[in-house]
């Protein structure tokens, strides 16, 4: 089970996606086919979800970046889907992903019932991603395009992501791993694995890990990230 197939077939995703002016005002499904190849010895000897790809998580989080991504092109869909499921988790001990297939097909933007297919299959040393340090721990830089940017925010053990906000920037972030607080509201929150939020203008937000390892969030900024554009609120003393 060295390199075991997994195909999630047949994802029928409502999204935003097209390049002309029509299509960026409207939500149309499209079809996402996917196969990885991972190593499944460790999950197949302990019979644990914890030491498998879970398939709940792969297809939320492919959803995820389809519906906030607002992509023009399949090919850059395609694209963005793979830097994302082929990151190197930060977990010790998390299966990989080493290789992604991924088929996107478009309905609408033919003639005649024709259907617009985008497919590429990639493995995971052929992306490089930047990494910047933060107080609280460290960003990759999953994928950037003219439009929009998708990042990883790692929270270190005991740190805190400052609440903050934005003006210009519209903000997704869907939550990687267990151990999470969110803030806003005014409120302290528990986040689950898979849960997602999109942020208004001026809502403000901040996280925090109380776990004892990383914490993940995947963040899309639309336009990409615009750091005077993150205004952090100023926190009074105890």
């Amino acid at each position: 089970m060295k390199q075991t197939r997994i195909r999630v077939e047949d994802l029928r995703i409502p999204c935003v996606i097209g390049a002309w002016a029509h299509e960026r005002d409207q939500v149309q499904e499209v079809r996402v086919d996917l196969e990885i190849i991972t190593d499944a010895r460790r999950a197949a000897g302990t019979d644990e979800l914890v030491d498998a790809v879970d398939y709940s998580v792969l297809t939320e989080t492919v959803r995820f970046v389809l519906q906030e991504g607002h992509f023009k092109l399949l090919e850059t869909a395609v694209d963005m889907v793979q830097r994302v499921l082929l990151m190197p988790s930060t977990v010790p001990g998390r299966p990989r992903i080493e290789e992604a297939l991924v088929r996107i097909t478009k309905f609408g933007a033919l003639s005649g019932g024709a259907r617009a297919v985008v497919e590429n299959r990639v493995s995971a040393d052929e992306f490089d991603y930047a990494e910047e340090t933060k107080s609280w721990g460290t960003v990759d830089i999953v994928g950037e395009t003219g439009n929009a940017g998708i990042y990883r925010l790692n929270i270190h053990s005991g740190q805190r992501l400052p609440s903050h906000y934005h003006q210009e920037m519209r903000e997704a972030e869907f939550v990687l791993d267990p151990g999470l607080l969110g803030q806003w509201d005014g409120g302290t929150h528990r986040l689950m694995v898979g849960q997602r939020f999109s942020w208004r203008a001026g809502q403000i937000h901040g996280y925090q890990n109380d776990s004892a390892q990383t914490g993940s969030l995947l963040c899309i900024d639309q336009p990409t990230f615009i750091p005077e554009d993150e205004l952090v609120v100023a926190e009074e003393s105890p």
